[in-house]
């Protein structure tokens, strides 16, 4: 849809995208903070999907994106990770 024309029509853009396989270390910090999200994410809601996730894993991935968090936003998830961890922890240990 043209934005600038307000229009409604949709259009078909065909592109073609290179599998090009990249190493996670060069991966930015926003790809690597959406990945930590995203696990975590899964792991909360025991998603069906989550593989072999776990919140361990998911910490080290936002841990890697720390970098420049001048509002503490990244450091108040990774805590709220480190909790939920325990906590699953915990409740393991209790069965």
């Amino acid at each position: 849809k043209d934005v600038k024309k307000q229009d409604t029509t949709s259009k078909l853009i065909s592109e073609v995208v290179q599998n090009k396989v990249k190493e996670y270390q060069v991966a930015s910090e926003n790809f690597k903070l959406a990945s930590g999200v995203s696990e975590f994410a899964m792991l909360l809601r025991e998603s069906e999907y989550k593989g072999t996730s776990n919140f361990k894993e998911a910490i080290e991935l936002a841990s890697s994106a720390k970098g420049n968090d001048a509002d503490g936003y990244i450091a108040g998830l990774i805590e709220m990770m480190q909790i939920a961890k325990e906590l699953k922890d915990a409740n393991l240990t209790k069965r």
